[in-house]
């Protein structure tokens, strides 16, 4: 048995920003990922490169995580070990 309730079915609803299923997008925080982990910044099935970044080392100066983008390694953003991001993805 299921309940409806506000257009989604227990578990599995239907985000209203971008008309997508939630719950089938794993995230998690940076600072859970190992080193060499790819991960996307946002929800996306099947990402292009410039959309895939690696997770490299933690800057002690910044006390943020390294992240780096897939296609161009000179590419650096600094984000916040509690930032979620999602790991699910085809690529």
């Amino acid at each position: 048995m299921t309940h409806k309730n506000n257009n989604c079915i227990i578990g599995i609803g239907i985000d209203p920003y971008s008309n997508t299923l939630k719950g089938r997008y794993s995230t998690m925080k940076v600072k859970e990922l190992k080193k060499g982990d790819f991960f996307t910044k946002k929800r996306i099935d099947s990402p292009t490169e410039k959309q895939v970044f690696i997770r490299g080392e933690y800057d002690r100066e910044q006390r943020k995580y390294e992240c780096t983008r897939f296609d161009d390694i000179c590419a650096v953003c600094y984000l916040d070990g509690s930032k979620e991001v999602f790991t699910d993805f085809t690529f």
